[in-house]
């Protein structure tokens, strides 16, 4: 999971040997190949959805705007 929002943060568990998600593995360097091809496939959903950063800030800030909220 990653917050794109107002947060910049990362999570990621084992659902096998954690189904409660209480143990956030995303820093767990035993993790790393699997983080890695994540972020690789993250990356690939975002160009076959145009997702972006900046459409992520464009849709930020409408909804912000329409709850009379600032940053």
């Amino acid at each position: 999971m990653h917050f794109y929002y107002d947060l910049d943060y990362w999570e990621m568990y084992d659902l096998e040997k954690d189904p409660m998600e209480m143990n956030n593995i995303y820093d767990d360097v035993a993790y790393k190949e699997v983080q890695e091809e994540i972020h690789k496939r993250l990356e690939e959903l975002r160009v076959q959805y145009d997702d972006s950063d900046e459409l992520n800030e464009l849709n930020l800030n409408r909804y912000l705007e329409a709850k009379n909220l600032t940053r």
